[in-house]
């Protein structure tokens, strides 16, 4: 297979498949791309075909956006306040971790850590099909609450803690969302009322909260 460049020959490596999901307010997009490895070329971007720009609008620029969370990163850690009681290898040690970890904190236009690569498994007390209470319709807004939950709902896709879900998944479990007013603010606030209900417990040997605060009542730092 032969690829030619505007000024050279481009020289293959090889061809990798990678499954890409996309997350978008009109389902997810699930596609295997087969991507060219090129020995003498970059690329700073990749563009989807055109039936799917068309309906998603799809355009995704790789090292830019990588670029901005890298800086919005350094310009937040610089200013970090590292306790001068540490010592230098302590500090260093802390450094790294804190760089290791960067995705769980909070920093620049993201006002909400995330960390990806961990479910939590809810296991309930009873088997498929479920209940109809568990697939509760939305509840009835105004205007203006449809409109505040249409707000939260697309910040919380754009900090991707949460994504719509494809036409081709199947939902076991619906849980409405309500809003909540306090001064002028919205809050969403999910009603989990019902799935707590069919909700297993963890069950774990917990020590006393009394004997938990006199264990730290010596200690320097809290995590």
């Amino acid at each position: 297979m032969t690829f030619k460049g505007c000024s050279n020959s481009l020289k293959s490596v090889g061809i990798i498949e990678l499954p890409l999901v996309f997350s978008h307010r009109l389902g997810s997009v699930r596609i295997k791309p087969e991507f060219v490895i090129m020995e003498n070329a970059t690329s700073d971007y990749f563009i989807l075909g055109g039936e799917y720009l068309r309906l998603y609008g799809i355009d995704i620029v790789h090292k830019n956006i990588s670029n901005n969370r890298d800086e919005e990163f350094e310009e937040a850690f610089n200013q970090c306040n590292i306790s001068p009681r540490l010592k230098s290898s302590e500090a260093s040690s802390l450094r790294k971790v804190i760089k290791m970890h960067k995705k769980a904190f909070a920093y620049g236009e993201n006002p909400i850590g995330t960390i990806k690569g961990h479910e939590v498994v809810i296991r309930l007390n009873i088997e498929k099909p479920y209940p109809p209470i568990l697939k509760k319709q939305a509840y009835p807004a105004s205007p203006r609450s449809r409109e505040e939950i249409e707000k939260h709902i697309e910040e919380l896709m754009k900090f991707e803690i949460i994504r719509k879900v494809g036409p081709d998944e199947e939902v076991d479990v619906t849980t409405p969302v309500i809003i909540a007013w306090h001064n002028g603010k919205s809050r969403m606030c999910g009603d989990f009322r019902a799935l707590n209900t069919f909700t297993v417990p963890d069950r774990y040997p917990m020590l006393r909260i009394t004997h938990c605060l006199t264990n730290l009542g010596a200690a320097m730092y809290i995590t």
